[in-house]
């Protein structure tokens, strides 16, 4: 069950291209990410906000650090960064505000992927 205590708000605009995209899994890893990562309670709840800005799928969240926290590995960034790289030359943003946690993935299009792999539907 998902908690009351998550919102994940999605703002994008009517013009938004539905020919562009991220690569596979990276949403779903950021958000898994805020929720590991950020106390979740009712006096806390974490807010992860999801939107289109220039070309870039942005997420954010508010950083609420748990007190028991073991120190991150980043896997699951350094993951994103790898698969961005496998097919495209373009790069996620990451930021560390102090308050605030914002990746900013690019939007790709058929034509930025690299073509560096064999055509498996001949």
């Amino acid at each position: 069950m998902l908690s009351p205590f998550i919102v994940c708000t999605f703002g994008f605009a009517p013009h938004i291209s539905l020919d562009e995209m991220i690569v596979p899994m990276s949403l779903q890893l950021l958000l898994e990410n805020a929720i590991k990562h950020n106390v979740i309670s009712k006096a806390k709840p974490l807010v992860i906000n999801v939107g289109v800005k220039d070309n870039h799928l942005i997420v954010d969240n508010k950083m609420q650090p748990k007190s028991t926290q073991l120190p991150s590995t980043k896997v699951g960034l350094k993951n994103i960064k790898k698969r961005y790289a496998l097919i495209s030359s373009k790069t996620l943003e990451i930021k560390n505000e102090g308050n605030r946690f914002i990746v900013s993935l690019p939007l790709l299009k058929l034509s930025n992927q690299k073509n560096n792999y064999a055509y498996t539907d001949r």
